[in-house]
């Protein structure tokens, strides 16, 4: 469990660089609204999704109805179906902490989720189950520490809401770094464009969604062949070692196992042996007998 924590910690510091200033500024957001950092840690745990709590607090400021609160939260968080897919089978796999693991996929952790490199020593199902803890601590720790500094410093919180948004990119420009094929972002981004012109702010997410899945799934081999292209680019990128070169270091190695094997018999037989010449006699009688 030690190794698939510190795992955790390193995998998740460019989200806990990014969560610092956006969770810092939701608790200020609270505190403005009238709510203290009990109730801002209180929606941090319970509620887990940083733009609906974001759009909470303009809620709870305009006194808007259970209702209306009901149907945005269901709209804006709608993409965390699509979140869950990939990891049907894999959550399955780790029994009573699947629940756990739902519960905490948001979109960070998603991110984190799709980008693991395991060690040899690091265990899977710890690595998964400690990245997620791990992160939803950053995100309720600095709510809470947001919510303790709005409390004691009182300034204009207007544009700070922004966070969030600062907050996407960074993510967004981390995973098109070091994807192989840019094709499903491009795909994403037109869809979302075109939705937002055609639909409005206010409710395209979902049908961007669902447009952006529809076209991965048509698309599918297209982008699978370009994963192939890209895996076989790699491999041929790795050195090739030249069999003389190895022919001449497998020789080399040979002839000098065979003079340590040499000097090693040599140091085995008494000096005397070696340095001692045949007398004259030995020499006759060796002739006889032949």
């Amino acid at each position: 469990m030690k190794k698939a924590f510190i795992y955790s910690i390193k995998h998740s510091i460019p989200v806990f660089i990014g969560f610092t200033p956006v969770a810092l500024a939701y608790g200020v957001l609270m505190v403005s609204a009238g709510y203290n950092f009990i109730w801002t840690g209180a929606t941090s745990i319970i509620v887990l999704a940083g733009s609906l709590q974001f759009l909470m607090v303009s809620f709870f400021a305009g006194g808007v109805s259970i209702g209306t609160i009901i149907v945005m939260a269901l709209l804006l968080n709608s993409r965390h179906i699509f979140y869950g897919i990939p990891f049907i089978e894999k959550f399955r796999k780790f029994k009573g902490w699947k629940y756990y693991l739902i519960y905490t996929l948001a979109d960070e952790i998603f991110s984190l989720h799709c980008s693991h490199d395991f060690g040899p020593d690091v265990d899977e199902k710890k690595a998964y189950i400690c990245t997620a803890f791990v992160v939803s601590q950053y995100w309720i720790i600095m709510t809470i520490i947001g919510a303790l500094i709005g409390s004691l410093i009182k300034f204009d919180t207007s544009g700070i809401d922004f966070a969030m948004t600062a907050l996407f990119i960074v993510i967004l420009l981390d995973q098109l770094k070091d994807a192989p094929v840019k094709l499903p972002a491009a795909i994403a981004f037109v869809s979302s464009l075109a939705c937002l012109i055609i639909i409005g702010a206010d409710s395209f997410i979902l049908p961007s969604l669902l447009i952006t899945v529809a076209v991965l799934i048509v698309m599918k081999n297209i982008i699978g062949s370009r994963l192939s292209v890209s895996d076989d680019t790699t491999i041929h990128d790795e050195p090739v070692a030249d069999p003389d070169t190895e022919e001449t270091i497998s020789s080399d190695l040979s002839f000098k196992e065979t003079a340590q094997v040499g000097t090693g018999l040599k140091e085995m037989i008494p000096a005397d042996l070696i340095t001692a010449k045949p007398d004259k006699q030995t020499i006759e009688g060796t002739e006889t007998e032949k």
